[in-house]
């Protein structure tokens, strides 16, 4: 399980998660820079309006042979990006408290490419560049309780984006495989 506990276990087995999957979009701009791309959800749906959250959704039994699949599907219906399956690169599962269990599969990006925004499901795209997510500073630890159960949520703000959550627990994920010291690099993110 991706997301930290301090003391009682939340345990995710007992509970019917939702297969999902999501693409983390790596842009590799030709200045050298590498960034991160996310979607804002429209404020108008049902579930998480307004949040931060990468190209994905659930997995579609009727349509999906894979969830590397699922991802790239969601990423063409969101943002109208094409990515393929079979060279994106699985990173930890992630668990949620709203009941999913979270595939992301890492894509790279290289200019020029063209989105086309699916107005019903994405507010608009923003650009995070890869070296702010590679300082743990830039996170910060939340601890919640739920159901008796303590855990740990990240968050991360960015040019007035509110990240947290799934997202940037996944980032946190990301960017502490991309660091020397993974269990450093998590130590290091403050506490709020």
């Amino acid at each position: 399980m991706l997301s930290q506990t301090t003391g009682q276990r939340f345990d995710f087995a007992k509970h019917q998660l939702k297969q999902s999957a999501v693409s983390v979009l790596i842009e590799l701009a030709h200045n050298k820079q590498a960034n991160v791309i996310l979607t804002q959800r429209q404020h108008s749906l049902r579930s998480h309006p307004g949040q931060f959250s990468f190209p994905g959704g659930k997995f579609d039994e009727l349509v999906d042979q894979s969830l590397a699949q699922t991802a790239s599907r969601e990423t063409k219906e969101e943002i109208g990006l094409e990515v393929t399956p079979e060279t994106a690169i699985k990173i930890n599962t992630f668990y949620t408290l709203s009941g999913y269990k979270i595939e992301p599969y890492v894509n790279f990006i290289t200019p020029p490419y063209q989105t086309k925004i699916n107005t019903d499901e994405v507010h608009q795209i923003i650009k995070v560049p890869l070296a702010y997510l590679c300082q743990p500073w830039q996170f910060t630890k939340i601890r919640i309780k739920k159901n008796n159960a303590r855990l740990t949520v990240y968050a991360f703000s960015y040019q007035g984006a509110l990240v947290w959550g799934a997202t940037a627990g996944i980032l946190v994920d990301l960017a502490s495989r991309l660091s020397n010291n993974p269990t450093g690099f998590i130590q290091a993110i403050p506490e709020f």
